[in-house]
């Protein structure tokens, strides 16, 4: 029993009527006949009466038309989820991120985007002018005196005058005492935004976030 001779078997019970039933299905009646034969000879049992005008169902095709919907209907909806998945329309994101990603404005328009659009293979990269952040006149050669994962990190230290740090220019927009911002003179000295992902991905829903992710970095003028 499968879902083809399901579909035909509720044609047969909706228009009880073969002759209908085959031209709704748009098949020839011979052949529709065949397959609730071989329907019928499989489950053990007659699931139609039938006369010279019309059929009816038995008992036992009754319980076969309320399943049969239910089957289908099951299927359709299989059917349905799997494409929405593929598509991207269900299933969950996890994205990790760097602070220069918020502050540069390009993880929310994606997220404003995606959320539009729905509910990399290839790394895509944004490149951003660097500026100097410091609190003191310069007096020795550069070392580096700290390291540290965040932005916001980064800028206390040099407003502490602990330092300089070169961050990227969005982070201009951040007003923290004691720190001044100073462009390069080298205007080809620029910072990488990346945006990467596990190879073969498989999860529709990340696949269209990186697909719409990297169209809107190639949309952005590079600075």
């Amino acid at each position: 029993m499968d879902l083809r001779q399901l579909r035909y078997f509720l044609a047969v019970a909706e228009e009880k009527h073969f002759g209908r039933a085959a031209q709704t299905l748009n098949i020839v009646q011979p052949a529709l006949s065949m397959q609730i034969r071989a329907l019928e000879e499989e489950l053990g049992g007659a699931l139609f009466l039938r006369t010279s005008r019309s059929v009816e169902l038995t008992e036992a095709g009754k319980l076969l038309e309320t399943e049969a919907r239910r089957t289908l209907e099951q299927a359709e909806f299989a059917r349905r989820s799997v494409e929405r998945s593929l598509r991207g329309e269900t299933g969950t994101v996890r994205i990790g991120f760097a602070g220069n990603a918020i502050f540069s404005g390009k993880l929310m328009r994606d997220l404003r985007l995606f959320r539009q659009h729905y509910l990399l293979y290839d790394a895509h990269d944004t490149h951003e002018k660097l500026y100097l952040m410091l609190s003191q006149k310069l007096k020795h050669d550069l070392r580096i005196a700290h390291r540290s994962d965040s932005s916001l990190s980064v800028l206390a230290h040099a407003a502490a005058g602990l330092g300089l740090a070169l961050v990227p220019e969005p982070l201009q927009q951040v007003n923290i005492p004691g720190l001044v911002y100073r462009s390069l003179n080298d205007s080809e000295m620029t910072a990488n935004l990346l945006m990467i992902s596990r190879d073969g991905e498989t999860k529709g829903a990340v696949k269209a976030f990186l697909l719409l992710a990297s169209q809107d970095a190639s949309l952005m003028t590079i600075v």
